[in-house]
Formats: structure tokens, C-alpha cells, sequence
């Protein structure tokens, strides 16, 4: 799908739409006090009348695979989280995928 529209000085500009369809599972598991497990996969799939660069990302990466981890200091005040994510093509190798690891500290005031 497109959307026809002009730019600022009038010259006509063609935009596509980014639409596609996914799914999401996660699960997680708190042991004892102050600590969680977490895990999630997904997968997302482009319309194919869509943006082709969206079309081109998405079969690229558009399969993830995730887990994590949360410390709870003082509950969802105060909590440590680790993430490694997997992002890839449904027939990637471990090593032709995009990874990334996030640490973050989260303070609610």
C-alpha cells in the first residue's frame, strides 16, 4: 500500500506503508527473592505489498530469539536487567545474525 502526498514545496512524494503481521511468546520464572529468568521468541512477516526496504529488513531479521535476566534490589523500584537478543533470518547460521546485549539499571522515583 502507498500513501501519495506533496512535500513543503508542492513536489509529489510516494510513501509506502510498513505493515506486516507477528507473534510474540514469552515466559519468565522468579526464584526466591531478588532474582528472574526471562525468555521470549518472536517472528514478524512483511506484507509484501509494502515498503520494500521494510520487506528486505524484516526477511533479514525477523526472527528473534531472547533471554534475560532481572535482579531486583528493592523490587520494581529498583532492578538490575540484562538482555541478549538474537535478531535473524529464519535460515541463519548462530554467526550471520544480528546480537545485542543490553544492562540497564531502572530506578522508579
Amino acid at each position: 500500500e502507498t500513501i501519495e502526498s506533496v512535500d513543503d514545496e508542492g513536489a509529489p512524494v510516494l510513501e509506502y506503508a510498513r505493515s506486516a503481521r507477528g507473534w510474540v511468546v514469552q515466559v519468565s520464572y522468579i526464584f526466591p527473592r531478588p532474582f528472574e529468568l526471562v525468555g521470549r521468541v518472536s517472528r514478524l512477516t512483511a506484507e509484501p505489498d509494502t515498503e520494500p526496504r521494510f520487506v528486505a529488513e524484516v526477511a533479514r531479521l525477523g526472527q528473534e530469539y531472547a533471554v534475560g535476566a532481572n535482579y531486583y534490589l528493592n523490587g520494581h523500584a529498583l532492578k538490575l536487567q540484562a538482555d541478549w537478543i538474537s535478531r535473524r533470518s529464519t535460515d541463519a547460521s548462530f554467526h550471520d545474525v544480528d546480537h545485542t546485549i543490553y544492562v540497564q539499571l531502572d530506578a522508579t522515583f
